[in-house]
């Protein structure tokens, strides 16, 4: 039904004349057509002023004699400023497309499409949307510059892309970049205050602003269409959130960019939302029958933060967390916002390195030690829910465990990064549990418990000895009348004891160090044993301490308590009498404990 001028008629041939539909016509989508039909009955078929002549159907032969054109192209920027690793652009073709005649080489994309008005596509690489379809996917990669919505311009270069009846293309039309706009989150089910509560949301892919106006969501009106009102636009990286009810009369409390009581969703069987811009399909969302949401809970429908093909149902989530609705609202969703799916609790900082203190299968040597761990949300996720954070002291009380079992959730500082708590009197030396919950907004909890000792050592010193060399023998080697004996309790730590001399004398005279036959030394057991025998020298000062005996740290895990005692001996010889008086020996001791 077009008019005569619609058309162009030539000579093929003495037996063909070729009829064909001239480009520009509106109405619907045009395809380069070219019509033929024989002569052979139409001899006295002429063209002449006015003069109409009918063809019948049966002398037409429809033959594609043109390749594709392009006639859309939409950015989908990631919107993360300076990256376009993750950007795309999508082209619809006038006709399916052999997909075989695309060159998928990586950095190809340049030799098939011309861009203009900002932005380059030298690294990128061209891929097919669906098989065989009408679209292709420029993706764009690391070292491209970012295409401007509504300013450059995409063109498809000569002969490079063909149809599936092997037509190339000659068409080389630039078309301007129209941003992403998707249907990004339905509200099929209405809400607890009514089911007629229902929302539809749109979300601008692209870092500028597009003019929706006069764009249509079929099925979007109880299997009509909503048709957007004049003067609506969606900001770049945007959200364009459509109605039922005002916020005052909704459980939402965010104010919609549209209310209207045309929309009207279907709980089953609704047929799918389709998003256009007059002719052209920007998106659409599986609708014949809805693919997640909770009718019961009401939880809405999400887009997945990589939309995809919104009639595939991976591509959706039911929502997971909770914003801008009204205080004791129940629902799930995130109108007027980005979408969170997460269904993946949050995580301890448990590795390189491990953030719990005191650390899982400790010894520390502070009785009032600060408890912390650190914690986060994976990546793009709800966020950590502070409120919802619980930390438990020796919950799991046993035998082992010295203390009762305690909340101690209201005497901790918690931000959405760590916990920590300091009890406030010392805790019992032994062993301890610690149990913290972490969840996050959309309600994915973790938990991790961890378990260690608190050491309260103790060292005593008893029968500090002395010699007495009032009734030394020159050349005699006398010892004290009681031998040191140095107590040391602990839950296991490493000990080392050391010990030194001062050696004094009235006078200002003083006894030499053992030097193999005269002079002070020691001699040292544990516990009942006997001693070795054999006497040593002994540091003078502090810092040329002698280490007199040690133990290990007991393995990780395997704490209690242990009381070490050892006796140490002191040995005098002096190889002649020396000058009278008091000659004093004070012994002194070091202990260093290892954790």
């Amino acid at each position: 039904n077009f008019s005569t001028d619609a058309f162009g008629v030539n000579t093929v041939d003495d037996n063909q004349i070729a009829i064909s539909l001239n480009t520009g016509i509106i109405g619907t989508i045009v395809q380069n057509v070219i019509y033929t039909a024989s002569l052979g009955g139409l001899q006295d078929f002429a063209i002449s002023p006015n003069q109409v002549k009918n063809i019948t159907t049966g002398d037409v032969v429809e033959e594609d004699k043109a390749g594709p054109a392009l006639i859309s192209a939409t950015y989908n920027d990631n919107g993360t400023v300076g990256d376009v690793s993750d950007d795309a652009v999508t082209l619809v073709f006038s006709e399916n497309i052999d997909d075989t005649t695309i060159d998928t080489g990586a950095g190809n994309s340049d030799l098939e499409f011309t861009v203009a008005g900002g932005g380059d596509i030298t690294n990128s690489t061209t891929t097919s949307g669906s098989a065989n379809d009408e679209t292709l996917i420029i993706n764009l990669n690391a070292g491209d510059t970012a295409l401007t919505v509504g300013t450059s311009t995409v063109a498809l270069i000569s002969g490079v892309l063909a149809d599936s009846d092997a037509n190339l293309n000659t068409n080389v039309a630039a078309i301007t970049l129209n941003g992403s706009v998707v249907i990004n989150e339905v509200m099929w089910m209405g809400t607890t205050l009514d089911a007629a509560d229902e929302f539809i949301e749109l979300r601008n892919m692209s870092a500028s602003a597009i003019d929706i106006s006069g764009w249509v969501i079929e099925n979007g009106a109880n299997g009509g269409d909503l048709t957007i009102p004049a003067l609506s636009t969606i900001s770049g990286n945007g959200y364009f959130l459509i109605a039922n009810f005002a916020a005052g009369s909704s459980q939402l409390s965010v104010a919609p960019d549209w209310v209207t009581t045309d929309l009207d969703l279907a709980d089953s069987s609704n047929g799918n939302l389709v998003l256009k811009d007059g002719a052209i399909t920007m998106d659409s969302a599986k609708g014949d029958t809805w693919p997640v949401g909770d009718s019961g809970n009401k939880y809405s429908m999400e887009r997945n933060v990589s939309p995809g093909d919104g009639l595939i149902g991976s591509n959706w989530h039911t929502g997971d967390a909770q914003t801008n609705w009204d205080g004791g609202a129940t629902e799930k969703g995130t109108p007027g916002v980005a979408n969170v799916s997460d269904a993946q609790a949050p995580s301890f900082q448990l590795v390189a390195p491990d953030s719990r203190m005191p650390a899982n299968n400790s010894l520390y040597p502070n009785r009032l030690p600060e408890i912390s761990v650190k914690y986060a949300d994976n990546v793009g996720g709800s966020g950590i829910d502070t409120s919802a954070i619980q930390v438990f002291v020796d919950l799991n009380n046993d035998t082992d465990y010295d203390d009762p079992g305690e909340d101690v959730t209201g005497s901790s500082t918690i931000t959405p990064t760590q916990i920590s708590y300091t009890a406030g009197t010392q805790l019992s030396a032994g062993k301890h549990s610690v149990k913290v919950v972490v969840q996050d907004v959309a309600g994915n909890s973790a938990q991790t418990e961890w378990i260690f000792w608190l050491d309260d050592f103790t060292m005593m010193v008893e029968n500090a000895p002395s010699i007495h060399l009032i009734s030394g023998v020159a050349g005699e080697t006398t010892t004290d009348s009681e031998h040191a004996k140095v107590t040391i309790t602990t839950y296991g730590a490493g000990i080392t004891l050391k010990g030194y001399m001062d050696l004094l004398a009235s006078g200002g005279n003083s006894i030499q160090n053992w030097d193999t036959s005269t002079g002070v030394g020691y001699d040292v057991k544990e516990d009942a044993g006997a001693f070795t025998g054999i006497i040593n020298a002994i540091g003078n000062t502090s810092g040329a301490a002698t280490t007199l005996a040690s133990k290990a740290k007991l393995a990780d895990g395997t704490f209690a308590s242990q009381t070490y005692t050892f006796y140490i001996k002191i040995y005098g010889n002096v190889n002649a009498l020396q000058q009278a008086g008091i000659y004093q020996n004070n012994l002194k001791f070091l202990l260093d404990l290892q954790y």
